[in-house]
């Protein structure tokens, strides 16, 4: 070990860019002084470091016994927004260092986002095997806040994705979202404690029960100060219409990560059709609803991905006389057999084409062109071996060529080319519509 690396820390915090407020300089700073005289409970500890590390970035200070186990920073954050386009969590979180083992892999705790609503995880898991290339290494995790200091707010609700880096690495994000109530107020700095459970693995490939491995560690101090992020305010006031059903879309507020939409809950529930909307980016195509709640005086706020810079955001407003929703488990096959320059009708729910597959390496490569409600359906495919189903890896190459049309190319872990596979469409096309109102389409304007 380095016997300058304190010093080495220190130079690196001082000529630090980030500029935290008072209040986080004096939550941190007991945070720290309470690291030697903390007793540590009856349960196993196995390792921590990131409250030591929050000083060093905060306030320019290191401890000797913590520097040894601090483990190399990876990037998990770049890697996600490049395979997620996970716009504006880069230059937007905080850099933690945080570790522990479990088992065979070893959780990394490398950024968290955090803007007075979200707060975001960005890990990576490392195996000491090749981790499964069809399975998703989820956090089981909490945090913890002073209730009897922050009175009136709430934890809500966790999401989250990721993918692998290498064989033996994977990159993940998790998502938690506070939610006010009775008046109580989300705070600039939140202070709390994040517990690590599990390490959840699950084969997204097959509908199966996901295994655990129980995590034991002391807990993550979370000192996050929002007061550097830019949130701005846009009045909508427009209104999408059908029939009986009315939906009002209020404001806009756009974070640096996300875009969220205000709007009253309906009051009049359709009988026969369902109103609803898809908000469309003219380079990205939809942006993914990722979260909901409902504000006190009633209202529902929608949180989507960010829009692009330099695009249109529009909301497409369509009926559906399926208003409960596709059933999931009533998906057909029969007919839809992938089949390479093939094209697909799918009536009122637009069309979807095969352009090309190619097979490279461990992966399948599928350019895929759709149009209508395809365009913004979950591509996967089915395979009649034991009715498993394929989800891509990731996408590429994306191209937005019009309103609800798209050519994207997505890639699989490798497919086996002598085996038959299906194109997972919704049932029951002939008792169901899609309809897009293209008079009703609203153009956003947050410039």
């Amino acid at each position: 070990m380095n016997k300058d690396f304190d010093k080495e820390l220190k130079e690196m915090a001082s000529k630090s860019k980030v500029r935290e407020s008072d209040k986080l300089k004096e939550s941190v700073s007991k945070t720290c002084k309470n690291l030697k005289r903390k007793k540590k409970p009856v349960r196993k500890w196995i390792a921590t470091v990131a409250a030591s590390i929050a000083c060093v970035l905060a306030l320019g200070i290191c401890f000797p016994t913590y520097a040894e186990n601090i483990p190399v920073i990876k990037q998990a954050i770049n890697f996600l927004n490049g395979r997620f386009e996970l716009d504006g969590y880069e230059s937007n979180s905080t850099e933690v260092i945080y570790s522990v083992k479990a088992g065979e892999y070893t959780v990394n705790i490398e950024d968290v986002y955090y803007d007075g609503i979200e707060i975001s995880v960005f890990y990576n898991i490392t195996g000491e095997n090749p981790l499964d290339k069809s399975s998703k290494y989820w956090l089981d995790a909490d945090i913890e806040f002073d209730e009897s200091i922050l009175v009136g707010v709430e934890l809500g609700g966790g999401s989250g994705d990721g993918a692998l880096i290498n064989d033996n690495t994977y990159a993940g994000m998790a998502t938690f979202y506070l939610d006010p109530y009775n008046g109580g107020v989300i705070p600039e700095v939140f202070d709390a404690m994040l517990y690590i459970n599990n390490i959840k693995r699950i084969n997204v490939n097959k509908d199966s029960n996901p295994t655990s491995v129980v995590v034991e560690s002391e807990p993550m101090v979370l000192a996050l100060d929002s007061s550097n992020i830019i949130i701005n305010e846009y009045a909508i006031n427009k209104e999408i219409a059908f029939e009986d059903v009315k939906i009002n879309i209020n404001s806009a507020k756009k974070s640096p990560t996300g875009l969220f939409l205000n709007r009253p809950g309906i009051t009049t529930m359709p009988v026969n059709h369902n109103l609803d909307y898809i908000l469309w980016d003219s380079k990205k195509g939809e942006l993914e609803s990722i979260a909901n709640h409902f504000e006190e005086d009633g209202t529902l706020t929608m949180q989507y991905r960010l829009p692009s810079e330099d695009g249109d955001v529009s909301i497409i407003p369509y009926v559906n006389s399926a208003y409960e929703g596709f059933d999931i488990a009533s998906y057909r096959t029969e007919n839809h057999l992938l089949e390479n320059g093939k094209k697909y009708d799918f009536g009122d729910y637009g069309t979807t084409e095969i352009r090309d597959i190619v097979h490279e390496g461990n992966e399948t490569l599928m350019k895929v062109r759709t149009t209508g409600y395809q365009s913004r359906a979950y591509f996967h495919l089915i395979s009649d071996k034991e009715y498993s189903y394929f989800k891509p890896a990731y996408e590429k190459d994306k191209k937005v060529l019009g309103i609800l049309d798209m050519e994207v190319t997505y890639v699989f872990d490798k497919l086996d080319p002598n085996e038959s596979y299906y194109i997972r469409v919704p049932v029951d096309d002939e008792k169901t519509d899609f309809k897009v109102l293209t008079d009703d389409i609203i153009k956003l304007e947050l410039n």
